[in-house]
């Protein structure tokens, strides 16, 4: 009997990482700051925004900032990077598995340009 429970428990376990590899929707509030790191700077509150995670493509999608590139997956954190169109700003940032923290800084020339800091949850389906 004990075995059957940690056989059971075993494929629980892969069965639950492969669901993990899914793409996630998050919906996400938060604030945006531009201009440097230092006072004086804009800081405004961003209006909801959604990410999808797909870690089957290696891909993070906003939508209204951009596609990114994963570049990092562990169990407490994803870090991904993209660039604008022009290829003249970076784009870094992570999400932080377990509280849902969420960062974002664009970079152009070496200076900071914007960086979000967000809540995200888990968006739920509406049907």
């Amino acid at each position: 009997m004990i075995r059957m429970l940690s056989a059971f428990a075993f494929l629980a376990s892969v069965a639950g990482t492969a669901c993990a590899a899914d793409k996630v929707a998050l919906t996400c509030s938060g604030t945006m700051r531009t201009k440097g790191t230092d006072p004086p700077f804009a800081e405004l509150r961003v209006p909801s925004e959604s990410l999808v995670i797909d870690l089957d493509q290696g891909v993070i999608t906003s939508s209204s900032i951009g596609s990114f590139s994963i570049t990092k997956v562990t169990d407490s954190e994803i870090k991904f990077t993209g660039t604008s169109e022009d290829g003249q700003t970076v784009l870094q940032g992570g999400v932080d598995r377990l509280s849902g923290f969420t960062i974002l800084t664009s970079w152009r020339e070496g200076k900071m340009l914007t960086t979000y800091n967000l809540t995200c949850k888990r968006a739920n389906p509406i049907f």
